[in-house]
């Protein structure tokens, strides 16, 4: 048999149409030589499902992030609309401290504030004063105590009498390790012994008339400790009883304003107290009613403290629903516009905090009246939500009047169990 042999092509008859190797550009592959022809090698099936495949992947894991990332920053808005209503308040009412006839009310802390101005002196009147002031004592004269009887003489340089305002015991004199003796000393006040300006002293020294003709007179002295102030006698200029009532009211009308200012920062959130809910004291500040340089201008001078009258928010909401309410149940309510009442304690001029244990007050207003609910409780059960239906929820809160949730983005239909991705937008109605 003879064998058959399938004689070679060349790349010529395999790509037929193919141009001469003349026509054509030679590629040098090793040690052959082809012609490059005009029509384009085929590309292999591998690399097109290659290809294919890393664009599946790529859209893959674009859509995958996309969502992971929407996912991650999914948030939910609740808009919870609940039960609310008007309350119509006025009448005089009671608090006690105990809160055992229903309403308690509760002390807040003392602020303390001061306040003067200076006033025209327009009256007149006689002042006849004696100078007041201290004096050290020495004792140079023994070892032993020496005591003075109260309105003992001491005599200045220019011949004018004091005395001593109590008895006075001064202690006697110290001698040191190196021999030095020291005068016992002690500081005393003491009285002009006559009215008049004349006994204004800053500086003096004094002797001591009773002891004249004996050992004591040059051992025991007295200089002045401090100012020895206050005599006159003659006519004064002072304000008038008119005039330092007016400024008195100003006063007060300050002072009242700078305690507010200084509670309100004091009062918990919890607690509500009215702009009226503080008892105030007054006093008169004599250290600073000191006479103006002006002999024409007189000082009047204040000294306040406050004491605040407050109550919790949600027992005082519950007390008024309560009476006002006839089908109110004891729910938990909040009257979001307290500060629209007016609240005024009754004769609060004769209160003192203290001994205070009933407050009655007027309240006079309108308010709204808005049922709570337990947010964390509706977040958790939200939470807990497989399959969407989350009215069902919305039906265990009977305060919840309506509710709408948003999503973001729009195709997340879940509650995110970050507690931070849930927010509750409470729709308050005040208008009606």
């Amino acid at each position: 048999m003879e064998d058959i042999s399938k004689p070679k092509k060349s790349l010529a008859e395999i790509f037929p149409g193919s141009h001469s190797a003349s026509s054509g550009n030679k590629v040098s592959l090793g040690r052959s030589s082809v012609e490059n022809t005009s029509l384009p090698l085929p590309k292999p099936k591998g690399n097109l499902k290659l290809k294919l495949f890393i664009a599946i992947f790529v859209v893959v894991v674009v859509a995958t992030s996309c969502f992971a990332l929407s996912s991650y920053y999914a948030s939910a808005t609740i808009k919870i609309t609940p039960n609310q209503g008007q309350l119509f308040i006025n009448g005089t009412y009671e608090a006690t401290k105990d809160g055992a006839d229903g309403l308690k009310f509760i002390l807040a802390t003392n602020v303390e504030s001061s306040a003067k101005m200076t006033v025209d002196a327009t009256g007149e009147e006689d002042v006849k004063t004696k100078a007041v002031g201290a004096v050290t004592i020495f004792n140079n004269f023994s070892a032993d105590k020496i005591t003075w009887v109260k309105s003992t003489r001491l005599e200045s340089a220019d011949g004018l009498i004091y005395r001593l305002d109590q008895t006075t015991t001064i202690p006697g004199m110290t001698k040191g390790t190196d021999g030095t003796t020291t005068p016992g000393q002690i500081t005393a006040a003491v009285t002009a012994d006559k009215i008049g300006e004349e006994y204004n002293k800053t500086q003096a020294d004094f002797t001591i008339p009773g002891l004249k003709g004996t050992p004591k007179f040059a051992k025991m002295s007295a200089t002045i400790a401090t100012p020895i102030t206050g005599g006159f006698n003659g006519k004064k200029k002072k304000i008038s009883e008119l005039d330092k009532a007016g400024a008195i009211t100003a006063l007060k009308s300050q002072l009242q304003t700078e305690l507010l200012k200084k509670m309100r920062p004091m009062i918990p959130d919890t607690l509500v107290m009215f702009d009226d809910g503080m008892i105030i004291q007054y006093t008169e500040d004599t250290t600073a009613m000191e006479e103006s340089l002006d002999k024409n201008k007189a000082i009047v001078a204040l000294k306040a403290t406050a004491t605040g009258v407050s109550f919790d928010k949600q027992e005082f909401s519950k007390y008024f629903a309560k009476i006002q309410l006839k089908d109110y149940k004891d729910e938990d309510v909040s009257i979001v516009d307290l500060d629209k009442f007016k609240f005024t304690i009754q004769n609060k001029g004769s209160t003192t905090p203290e001994k205070l244990e009933k407050v009655s007050f007027n309240l006079e207003g309108k308010g709204h009246l808005v049922w709570n609910y337990d947010e964390k409780a509706l977040i958790s059960d939200l939470q807990a939500v497989k399959d969407g239906n989350y009215q069902s929820v919305f039906g265990k809160f009977p305060a919840i009047k309506s509710a709408l949730i948003v999503f973001q983005p729009p195709w997340i239909r879940s509650i995110s169990q970050n507690p931070d991705k849930t927010k509750i937008e409470k729709i308050i109605d005040t208008s009606n």
